[in-house]
């Protein structure tokens, strides 16, 4: 199976084991290849591997998912599907996003380091690797995956979590357009970390916070915004935490102003963030929904944009009318091995799942550049609990799908 050609395995890592039996739900789409047309979910099996699974019939292999996939059948009834050659469509687990430094022009490559599985051959192993996209390609899938994210049942803290995923063009407009080098990506988790459900918003938000503070920065030099364009400064995904920074380098905050102002000359990090300036607006906290409307007009502001590539990809994807056809062979369903417990200092920004996974990416950062890269590493992030009680008066029976 000839892999995407814009995908560079290493040589330096082992490979990750083949998925065995989903544990979390990450995503759910109707796949069509040659013409048949196969309901699937991709998830994570217990020990992390990504892989796609048919959903022709609801067995006990996937009971314990039913009630993420009910909810989100339920509270997201338009679905869509993804058209592609046999052995065409590939997963690729996001683990570290890397921008160069001052490169020339606004549309810059972005290497994306992770593993990739063949999503239409389940038993095979998944390959580490870089992923080389461009700005305008990552973000553009960020923008479409607002409309197709898996919505979750809400939370202990009555939040609705969120799972995202983007498309990228892993081949040539050619390949594309025939159907093969599809590459969906999802940011890497941690089984041993997650508790309900499998939620990423908070990943996205840093990954496209990175990508557009690089893309204003970039499209400014190659041509200049007009004043009005965009007088808000950029939301940041943790509000509170830019602040306490802030805070930390020397400038002073003004909750009724909405301002900081620097003190003396210390402004360390924000100092060259900011430039010359001693006074600036704090921004807000993002939403994904921000974040997309100002990805669409960053985009438009692109020379030469949509490229091909991009746009024989999203003719791909479209909602689905039809019905489904009759499923294929079932996929085989080795015994999934147990998950190991996590480790007592197990947290939030603990690093990847195996101990060595970062060391093969440190060959393709130093081959970029010798510069300091931008970097944006996909941490798991587990949902915040509470103790709170639950809401009172409920039925004894209504426990049994808590």
């Amino acid at each position: 199976m000839e892999r995407p050609r814009f995908f560079i395995a290493s040589e330096h890592s082992d490979d990750p084991p083949a998925p065995s039996e989903p544990a979390f739900v990450l995503d759910s789409f109707v796949h069509v290849a040659s013409g048949k047309a196969v309901e699937v979910l991709t998830g994570l099996d217990a020990l992390g591997s990504l892989g796609l699974w048919p959903l022709d019939a609801r067995d006990e292999r996937l009971s314990s998912l039913q009630a993420h996939l009910t909810h989100a059948e339920v509270a997201t009834p338009a679905r869509r599907k993804i058209e592609s050659a046999t052995d065409g469509l590939w997963l690729f687990a996001l683990e570290l996003v890397e921008q160069l430094p001052d490169a020339p022009g606004a549309n810059d490559p972005v290497y994306l380091y992770g593993t990739l599985w063949p999503a239409d051959d389940p038993s095979a192993p998944g390959q580490s690797g870089q992923l080389t996209s461009t700005r305008g390609d990552v973000l553009r899938g960020l923008v479409e995956a607002l409309r197709w994210a898996f919505l979750y049942p809400p939370d202990p803290n009555e939040r609705t979590p969120r799972a995202f995923h983007l498309m990228l063009p892993g081949d040539r407009a050619d390949a594309i357009a025939a159907g093969r080098g599809l590459v969906l990506v999802y940011p890497a988790m941690d089984p041993g970390l997650l508790l309900e459900h499998a939620g990423n918003e908070l990943q996205i938000l840093q990954i496209f916070h990175d990508l557009l503070a690089a893309l204003y920065k970039d499209a400014d030099r190659v041509r200049p915004r007009h004043p009005d364009d965009n007088p808000e400064p950029l939301p940041v995904p943790d509000r509170q935490a830019f602040l306490d920074d802030l805070e930390g380098h020397g400038w002073e905050l003004d909750a009724a102003s909405g301002s900081a102002t620097q003190r003396g000359d210390d402004g360390g990090f924000f100092k060259s963030l900011f430039g010359s300036k001693t006074r600036i607006k704090l921004p807000a906290q993002a939403t994904i929904e921000d974040y997309t409307r100002r990805a669409r007009a960053e985009l438009a502001r692109l020379a030469s944009w949509p490229s091909p590539a991009s746009e024989a990809l999203f003719a791909r994807v479209a909602p689905w009318t039809g019905t489904i056809a009759s499923p294929r062979a079932p996929m085989p369903t080795p015994t999934a091995p147990k998950a190991p417990a996590p480790p007592a200092s197990a947290s939030p920004t603990a690093g990847p799942r195996r101990a060595a996974q970062g060391d093969w990416m440190k060959d393709f950062v130093a081959a970029h550049t010798p510069e300091r890269p931008q970097l944006t590493p996909v941490r798991p992030a587990a949902p915040a609990r509470t103790d709170a009680p639950r809401r009172s008066g409920r039925p004894d029976w209504m426990k049994d799908f808590d």
